[in-house]
């Protein structure tokens, strides 16, 4: 009776903590909180718990420049992997990551790791590629920001190839030293860029996320570790046919602000039903009337039996932006309940990436819950004048 008596009280810890394994076919929500990794460690560790207490399994950051106080939230500023120089890495963003890793994992959550932003290319933020590929800065982004032979460009395509294998060869000492690569029990997936393309007119190479794919499956050594397309600005460069076609893509992502997902979704999922891939809406927010607008559209989404990841959760809350936080309770309130109600959900796929392996055993769940409190623990004022920068900037 005694072991009986012990199994069931780890369990009901477990069940507590909504870290308990799900079937493979259950659903799930997760949360974009893009600059996370650089908060400092007790206001990151806060965020943590309120997603996990708010039922989210996946976070997704971006490996990118961010500027001191993000959003007001108060973080460090952090240098690209590639600030010097295309090909010249500083590991400092990927050391914060290994970190967060630990973080996200003892909580029964994975990382959804963005590569690289194409709105750092010249487009809000400026990386090294802007100068290599005389990419045309734009002050009122993406007015003038004219990025189309970048990615008809070899070269510029190889250099982010490399990009890509510099990151997933980086060894994490918080995991026996093992490269990213082969830690599917902390990451979900890879983004190969956020947006590609996005707000440039017509795509210049809709092969282009298939291309970086293709190479980045060669250094992959995980095949519990997806790769995922990272998205479009709205449904229609979200869902190229390209992306559905290419046999190193496991996740279509789509990202949508204005779209019904009632009316826009359903074709999607039956796309990528055919050609065997699976599908998640990966960013989806409201700048305002926050509660009824989040909670219709993360309904919406559950009802079509599809993951999400809604964008963002950032401490603090702002009634006016998409950031989100529990200061805004009748909203972050949604977002709690409507995520436990996606792990109910039968998806219309299976994910076992996120309800096998990431989730913590009850031993590991009773050790974290005794872990102490006190456990490790440049500004810039823009215009604001549309959704897209309100989100970016």
């Amino acid at each position: 009776m005694k072991g009986l008596f012990s199994l069931v009280s780890l369990l009901s810890l477990a069940a507590v903590n909504g870290v308990v394994a799900q079937s493979p076919s259950n659903s799930w929500a997760g949360a974009n909180s893009f600059f996370l990794h650089t908060l400092q460690p007790d206001a990151r560790n806060d965020v943590l718990d309120k997603m996990q207490a708010a039922n989210l399994k996946v976070v997704r950051i971006f490996i990118n420049e961010m500027f001191a106080n993000e959003k007001n939230s108060g973080n460090r500023a952090v240098n690209d992997l590639e600030t010097r120089a295309v090909g010249q890495y500083d590991d400092a963003v990927l050391n914060l990551i290994d970190e967060l890793m630990v973080e996200t994992h003892r909580r029964g959550m994975k990382l959804n790791i963005v590569l690289h932003d194409r709105y750092s290319l010249g487009c809000f933020k400026t990386d090294a590629y802007v100068a290599k590929y005389n990419i045309p800065r734009a002050s009122q982004c993406p007015q003038g920001n004219d990025i189309r032979s970048f990615y008809t460009n070899g070269d510029a395509g190889a250099d982010l190839d490399r990009r890509f294998a510099h990151i997933l060869a980086h060894k994490n000492p918080n995991f026996d030293s093992r490269p990213w690569a082969e830690l599917s029990e902390a990451i979900w997936g890879f983004d190969i860029q956020n947006e590609s393309q996005a707000h440039s007119g017509e795509a210049s190479n809709r092969n282009w996320v298939c291309e970086r794919a293709t190479v980045l499956r060669g250094s992959l050594t995980s095949r519990d570790i997806l790769i995922v397309t990272g998205g479009g600005a709205e449904f229609s460069d979200s869902t190229f046919d390209e992306h559905f076609r290419c046999p190193a893509i496991d996740v279509v992502a789509v990202h949508s602000y204005f779209s019904d997902f009632r009316q826009n979704l359903p074709g999607v999922i039956q796309k990528a039903s055919d050609a065997g891939k699976r599908v998640i809406v990966q960013e989806f927010g409201a700048a305002s009337n926050k509660a009824a607008s989040l909670n219709q559209q993360m309904t919406d989404i559950n009802n079509l039996k599809v993951p999400w990841i809604m964008w963002q959760i950032v401490n603090p809350n702002n009634p006016s932006d998409f950031e989100t936080f529990t200061q805004d309770g009748q909203a972050f309130g949604a977002i709690t309940d409507r995520a436990r109600d996606a792990l109910g959900v039968q998806g219309v796929s299976q994910w076992p990436e996120v309800h096998g392996g990431g989730s913590l055993r009850a031993a590991e769940i009773a050790d974290a819950s005794t872990e102490p409190e006190d456990a490790p623990k440049r500004n810039r004022n823009r215009f604001r004048p549309n959704r897209l920068q309100r989100r970016l900037i």
